[in-house]
């Protein structure tokens, strides 16, 4: 994780562990002037243990280096749900506050937290569906770690804020996207209507800084957030403050950056994509890919590691020197159509 600030957007550099290129090229977004930081997340980096001299290289361009930050991360395709159907699934790994299953529900009547997974995951999907019964405050927290009860260990209440993460709830009028280092600060606020009784899905999707909220509408982002000082790893949960709340279909994938989009800004006459297999193990294929002209491949860091033109209807790639993991792919052409899709490359 970098923190830097610059002007332009021809900033690339490298990271060295010793003589070893750790992340070859890559390239710093501009932040809006050398006085404004932003944070870049840099994924997958595999640095040998015990004493090491690390280097930055700048390759082009120029930027203001606050710090550098490496954190353990879990990288590891995870899916994880619960239904809640007669008992809580022993993912859950933390819980403070009164939960039980209600027909087939997650229910608290209280202030509570309840957590799974662990401090390594980094970027995912996490959804649910929440009905409030009584009143609207609550929702889903992620990319959570230290959490506490509160008071002498025994009030939760008073210890609904202690965590360092990230809330998304749903009030009366609005979509909140809030942050929680022991205390509470909201990120951004998107307006709407919500009433009690009434169950809203709710899905999140990280990605390095970015976050993404989607309620109902799983297409349309209510909230598209970059934080400038994220956190970037931790685990995912429920979080009550005095309500009655029920949840249900808890789902959480990792390394996962959710539904795109099959196509933007799409003609007439163009057949939709199909992009399979997926998970790929040697090579992946496109069939119908109309009026695209030209196809670029990037890891979730945003490293580019393919571009070609493209010149038939159907195209197959050899992807077998590939790294394990997932990978971002975009079409475009010159009149503005995009396709983006995304695709694991998994040794099976």
């Amino acid at each position: 994780m970098i923190r830097y600030a610059a002007t332009t957007s021809d900033c690339q550099i490298k990271i060295w562990q010793g003589e070893t290129d750790v992340t070859g090229i890559v390239t710093l977004p501009a932040t809006g002037g050398m006085g404004v930081f932003n944070t870049y997340t840099i994924h997958g980096l595999k640095l040998s243990s015990g004493y090491q001299t690390l280097k930055i290289e700048t390759i082009t361009g120029g930027f203001n280096l606050y710090t550098m930050q490496f954190k353990g991360a879990n990288n590891e395709l995870v899916t994880k749900t619960d239904h809640f159907d007669t008992n809580f699934s022993p993912d859950w790994n933390y819980s403070d506050g009164s939960w039980a299953i209600q027909s087939g529900q997650a229910s608290i009547n209280g202030s509570g937290k309840k957590l799974m997974g662990n401090t390594g995951w980094t970027d995912y999907t996490v959804e649910a569906d929440v009905t409030y019964v009584n009143a609207l405050n609550a929702g889903i927290i992620f990319r959570v770690s230290n959490p506490s009860i509160g008071g002498a260990n025994n009030d939760p209440g008073l210890g609904t804020d202690f965590l360092q993460g990230y809330f998304v709830g749903i009030y009366s009028n609005s979509v909140t996207l809030g942050k929680q280092n022991y205390s509470w600060a909201v990120l951004k606020v998107a307006a709407g209507t919500y009433s009690i009784n009434t169950k809203y899905h709710i899905k999140i999707v990280t990605l390095g800084a970015n976050i993404k909220v989607y309620v109902t509408d799983m297409v349309t982002p209510k909230i598209d957030y970059t934080d400038p000082s994220p956190f970037i790893n931790g685990k995912v949960g429920l979080r009550s403050c005095n309500v009655n709340v029920l949840y249900d279909n808890f789902t959480v994938t990792t390394g996962d950056q959710g539904n795109v989009p099959q196509s933007v800004n799409t003609v007439s006459g163009v057949d939709q994509v199909e992009l399979f297999p997926n998970p790929a193990q040697n090579q992946i294929s496109l069939k119908n890919i109309g009026e695209f002209t030209d196809l670029e491949i990037y890891t979730v860091s945003g490293l580019k590691v393919y571009k070609t033109n493209i010149t038939k209807p159907d195209f197959t790639l050899n992807i077998s020197r590939f790294n394990n993991g997932l990978y971002l792919l975009k079409m475009s052409n010159n009149s503005g159509l995009l396709f983006t899709g995304k695709f694991v490359k998994k040794d099976m």
